[in-house]
């Protein structure tokens, strides 16, 4: 790894905020429980068979009409 699991939550707490809301279609958080429920598990079933699973894990749904998807490393 190019860098450390402690590297990695530190970089992901520094821009995770700015990530949500900012250039990355940031319209906020679109809010839907049934969506985020269907999602939570599909995440969390690709974060247990990842290289890193201990690592702390958060998602959001951004309120966009572009499909899109992007990571942050230890999004906390």
């Amino acid at each position: 790894m190019l860098v450390s699991e402690s590297q990695e939550v530190s970089m992901g707490k520094e821009f995770y905020p700015s990530a949500l809301w900012g250039d990355v279609g940031g319209g906020g958080e679109f809010r839907d429980e049934q969506l985020h429920s269907y999602l939570k598990e599909t995440v969390l079933r690709i974060h247990a068979v990842s290289h890193r699973p201990n690592l702390p894990l958060d998602f959001a749904i951004q309120n966009s009409s572009v499909p899109n998807a992007w990571a942050i490393p230890g999004m906390w």
